[in-house]
């Protein structure tokens, strides 16, 4: 068994995998000739910007959102019943610490509330760095005294950036209490928040798994086993601003079941259980990847240089 290494940057990739993405994000990488007899493939290592942003609209699209809201909906139990409904709009396409994610839901929040049947509403959002969780507290200046609920709704991306739905829940966004005579109504989540969003990415690639599937179980995120596109899951370590760099350590393993021909392929991004590919905001990626090819093939397989300059090729026995 032979195998080739190809190092991969996404700057000389000149199609993208999907239409609304560049290149430079789900990059598709021309090979220039055939690679017969291909069982199989390793990502070996990765330099990825941590330049996406955890806040867009691309993100709330998977779930049918078109804006990043949050509401707050109060409505007493009686008749004749009283509804009211507050909501703000987190600003889009930024990066945010937790601090800055909960001074903007308190500023927002407390522009948005106007005095009703209920008296004065305030909002204070917190984040406690000691504990990793956000407080999310209303106060009414009204002590009531009839049945009311209040219920907060989100979409399910800044439902766990603060916390309030763990990581691997079926996907809800609505957070109700049923109150009686209280003027705090409390919303803090019991979970730590992940602020700084998700702490892995996947590497996908719709050509790619068909040659090594990847059974991911089923569950409640909507994992599909086989047919799953991802063939790599790269831990993230910087912030905002850093570059992810992860070598894999896992020994060789390959299918030689099966036989692949190869010319091109595709790679893309996905950040934690999201399946929208992730853009990085102009900057480019790069990965290195090993290709096994059955040695009996070698001699055909791999004749004539591969055109893009800064794909090198290496060749070696396993």
């Amino acid at each position: 068994m032979d195998y080739i290494e190809l190092d991969l940057d996404s700057t000389v990739a000149t199609q993208s995998a999907f239409k609304d993405n560049s290149s430079l994000d789900t990059p598709v990488f021309e090979l220039g000739r055939d690679l017969q007899n291909v069982v199989g493939f390793k990502i070996i290592e990765t330099n990825i910007p941590s330049s996406y942003y955890l806040v867009n609209n691309e993100f709330n699209s998977e779930y049918n959102y078109t804006r990043n809201r949050i509401y707050l909906t109060i409505v007493s139990t009686v008749y004749p019943a009283t509804l009211y409904v507050y909501y703000i709009e987190i600003t889009p396409n930024r990066a945010y610490t937790a601090a800055e994610l909960a001074s903007e839901i308190t500023t927002k929040f407390n522009a948005a509330l106007t005095p009703n049947a209920y008296g004065v509403l305030t909002a204070n959002v917190t984040y406690d760095s000691g504990s990793g969780k956000f407080k999310i507290i209303f106060t009414n200046s009204l002590l009531l005294g009839v049945n009311h609920d209040v219920t907060i709704t989100m979409d399910p991306t800044i439902a766990v950036l603060l916390g309030l739905l763990p990581v691997n829940t079926t996907v809800t966004d609505k957070f109700q209490q049923s109150l009686v005579s209280k003027q705090v109504w409390n919303f803090s989540p019991q979970n730590v928040a992940l602020a700084t969003g998700p702490n892995y990415l996947q590497i996908n690639s719709l050509k790619l798994c068909n040659i090594v599937k990847n059974y991911v179980p089923e569950g409640p995120l909507g994992t599909v086993g086989q047919t799953n596109t991802a063939i790599c899951q790269v831990p993230i370590t910087t912030n905002f601003g850093g570059v992810n760099y992860w070598q894999n350590t896992q020994q060789d393993s390959f299918d030689t079941q099966n036989l692949f021909v190869l010319d091109r392929f595709d790679l893309f991004l996905t950040l934690g259980t999201s399946k929208v590919p992730l853009k990085l905001n102009g900057l480019s990626w790069q990965c290195k990847i090993r290709l096994f090819i059955d040695r009996n093939y070698t001699a055909n397989s791999l004749q004539g240089n591969i055109e893009q300059n800064r794909i090198i090729k290496r060749i070696r026995p396993t």
